[in-house]
């Protein structure tokens, strides 16, 4: 059967964006290049990569492999002599984010965050000190460098590359800009503020203006009382994380981090102390950022599953619809459903083959075997699939601690959607 337009044009658009991103996050990457040590210092591409196969389909994975490659070896710049080696190099490159995303998609519970960002945060570590080790030992067999370079350079560079790219990506491809809290004009404003503030401070703390103001009119001058105003950037977009959500992270880590490397490039900031010895400069640079990304991934983690504070319970997790399929009739009752499920039309949410049309096409057959009445099982698995609602936007729900029952010589199904954006 010849597939349908509808999935072969996004599908086209999505590896077209995905390499548009691949490939200018590696020419960023190469400017920090070490043409000693023949690897880069950090390596944002492994965080694209990483985000696209966590993203994509299972079906577009070999292709995105193979053009991730290619574009490897375009960055390379590969001669007729050494082209068999730089298309090692290349192939080399996407295996450490190909099992973290594949770990993550099948070890991670659905819908629970705390699980998913602690195994993608564990595989994350894990993999890469890994791969480094191997190249590592490669490495210094083959002569070229010492074991501990390479090592150390390689682990610190996926990790940032990963935890960064990573964290920037996936928290724009958020559908929704508020996670949290119902947005409005004035949290949109008093967001960007805090924006434009964030972006202005950035770059006093790094273009010299913060060791300028403080050999001016501080009593005392010192290298660490500048290094400490490098947390204001950070306590700046954790409100804006607050305030925007996953978008206003990804805005605000975005910020910080192109400020940072645009000067860290220029060998100007708070991390060149005197002192330090080549190359640990961009080190603290690396693990600032990297730790930047982690404290908003947290906080996202927090505030999306926050649903609300009540004076006399404290803050409140989530809501959790909890529905009742009867299997005979196809009709559903709902209780205790959120905002962005009570916005659907009741006619298409109280009606299990209208509800079915709603879903993502790839996603529909998923929850359809889910409810079907030829169970074998009285206790049903989790699964997750994409809603689409009124506005167009796509709701990740999972559907969890279903169960099969009979009730008066109908068979009914219980569960429990949680959404998420």
């Amino acid at each position: 059967m010849r597939p349908s337009a509808t999935t072969f044009i996004p599908s086209l658009l999505t590896l077209a964006v995905w390499m548009l991103i691949y490939y200018l996050s590696g020419v960023l990457s190469l400017r920090f290049d070490d043409p000693e040590m023949h690897i880069s210092i950090v390596w944002f591409p492994a965080g694209v990569a990483t985000a696209a196969f966590l993203r994509a389909r299972w079906g577009l994975w070999p292709v995105l492999t193979v053009l991730f490659i290619l574009l490897n070896l375009l960055m390379d710049k590969p001669t007729l002599q050494d082209l068999p080696v730089k298309t090692l190099y290349a192939i080399l490159a996407l295996p450490s984010s190909l099992l973290i995303a594949w770990i993550v998609r099948r070890f991670a519970r659905p819908g629970d965050d705390l699980n998913i960002i602690t195994l993608w945060f564990g595989a994350t570590i894990i993999i890469s000190f890994l791969d480094a080790l191997l190249f590592g030992i490669g490495f210094s067999l083959a002569g070229k460098n010492t074991f501990s370079d390479v090592f150390w350079t390689g682990f610190v560079a996926d990790i940032t590359g990963i935890f960064l790219a990573t964290t920037v990506i996936l928290g724009f491809l958020n559908s929704q800009l508020r996670t949290t809290l119902l947005a409005s004009w004035k949290n949109l404003t008093l967001g960007a503020a805090i924006w434009v503030l964030l972006a202005a401070l950035t770059l006093w703390v790094f273009n010299g203006g913060a060791r300028a103001f403080s050999i001016s009119y501080m009593i005392t001058h010192d290298d660490s009382l500048i290094f400490a105003f490098t947390g204001i950037p950070i306590i700046l977009a954790a409100f804006l994380t607050l305030f925007w959500g996953n978008q206003g992270g990804s805005i605000a880590l975005l910020t910080v981090a192109g400020i940072v490397i645009y000067y860290t490039d220029k060998g100007i900031g708070p991390f060149f102390l005197r002192g330090m010895h080549s190359g640990e400069p961009l080190l603290l640079v690396q693990s600032y950022l990297t730790a930047t990304a982690l404290l908003l991934v947290f906080l996202r983690v927090v505030t999306h599953n926050i649903g609300h504070y009540s004076t006399q319970n404290g803050l409140q997790l989530k809501q959790q619809a909890i529905y009742q399929l009867d299997l005979s009739n196809g009709k559903l009752r709902w209780d205790n459903l959120p905002q962005s499920l009570a916005a659907i039309n009741p006619q298409i949410l109280n009606d299990k083959r209208r509800l079915l049309m709603q879903l993502h096409p790839e996603d529909q057959h998923r929850l359809a075997d889910h409810w079907q009445s030829e169970q074998h099982q009285q206790k049903l698995a989790t699964i997750s699939f994409r809603l689409q609602d009124d506005q167009g936007r796509w709701l990740r729900v999972t559907d969890s601690g279903a169960v099969l029952l009979e009730h008066q010589g109908t068979l009914i199904i219980l569960g429990n959607w949680s959404v998420s954006a």
